[in-house]
């Protein structure tokens, strides 16, 4: 009798170890998991030829659901501040939009991953394959966008840093520095390099995004008025592009009554001293987008993959002008008849 109570002690035991092995297999993927959880939402998309489309009615880019799930990896790199930026932008989003853009923290598969990432310390694993080019332009260059404008393959190249080398009154120099990922033998998750967007599309329904936050000091800048660099990164993930970026005089900045674009939310680059909040045009597109084309509207919002608001798509080509009916002639935006008052070189389309 006696071992017959130890058989079925240890057959017991062994149904316990058992049944809790295959409860972990069924556990969802931890946190810092970044390959396999954008691996199985790849085969997520494919193995699915529709997805919820809650906004059925509006044509832009927009997520098919409300509300949106997050959740933050490795939230200690961020040191805090960073983190208090972006989730205090997800509660400014659902009060400017009374609540029809709204969001839930959450675990496992979720909408929107927010990745915090030490990026010198991503870089320094890949220095030994670092490459640095030299580029030659006009002397009223002043940045650069370096996939839109070509120097860098987008499937190739993963970007690094970029400075002035050279400014004179008859030239600029930029010294780009890049990855070649065709050279690196080993694994590494390149999306780390970037701020992050829309992962994943079906149509014109966003499925997935990513927002890419690095520690201070980091290209990154965190405004003490209004979370704008957060913001701006958030809105990305929701498809939206950046906006007009006026002509930039190399000697005299831009002009008096250009300042008030560096305030859009949107603007390419980041003005702590001029950016106090979202505009209303992107609360009204939002609330458009999600109450399914019933209230607001997106009138000079941009998104990605169209030009800037405020240009024109130059007919052909994937470069956008200030004015419509324009042509590209040498590093200028052109009318038929002449160069254009002002000069201006073209912008490229924003990519997705």
């Amino acid at each position: 009798m006696k071992i017959k109570k130890k058989t079925l002690l240890i057959w017991f035991i062994l149904i316990v170890l058992v049944s809790g092995y295959f409860l972990f297999l069924e556990s969802d993927y931890p946190a810092d998991d970044y390959g396999n959880y954008n691996d199985s939402l790849i085969e997520e998309e494919n193995d699915h030829t529709q997805i919820e489309d809650q906004f059925s009615n509006v044509e832009e880019l927009h997520w098919g659901h409300m509300p949106l799930t997050y959740k933050v990896i490795d939230g200690e790199i961020c040191e805090g501040i960073q983190l208090r930026a972006i989730k205090n932008s997800f509660e400014i989003l659902e009060n400017l939009t009374d609540g029809y853009v709204s969001f839930v923290e959450s675990g496992g598969n979720v909408d929107i991953d927010v990745y915090c990432i030490d990026r010198e310390k991503e870089i320094e694993k890949l220095k030994e394959h670092k490459i640095c080019s030299y580029h030659v332009f006009n002397y009223s260059k002043t940045s650069l966008s370096t996939y839109e404008e070509g120097i860098l393959n987008i499937e190739t190249q993963r970007f690094v840093s970029a400075r002035t080398l050279i400014r004179t009154e008859e030239k600029t120099i930029y010294e780009v520095c890049y990855i070649d990922i065709q050279n690196v033998t080993f694994s590494f998750n390149f999306d780390a390099l970037g701020e992050g967007g829309p992962n994943y599309l079906l149509g014109n329904v966003i499925v997935n995004s990513s927002v890419n936050i690095f520690k201070l000091g980091e290209s990154w800048t965190t405004c003490t008025s209004f979370p704008t660099k957060e913001m701006h990164e958030i809105l990305h993930g929701f498809g939206f592009g950046h906006s007009y970026e006026p002509y930039f005089d190399p000697y005299y900045g831009y002009s008096a009554q250009d300042i008030h674009y560096l305030s859009d939310l949107m603007f390419p680059r980041l003005y702590c001293q001029y950016n106090k909040g979202l505009q209303e045009k992107y609360i009204s597109c939002l609330k458009y987008i999600y109450s399914n084309a019933e209230v607001g509207n997106c009138y000079d919002v941009s998104f990605l993959g169209g030009c800037p608001a405020g240009t024109y798509e130059v007919e052909g080509t994937e470069w956008c002008c200030p004015e419509p009916n324009m042509i590209i002639e040498g590093e200028y935006c052109v009318f038929e008849d002449g160069i254009y008052s002002s000069p201006q070189a073209p912008t490229n389309r924003s990519p997705y």
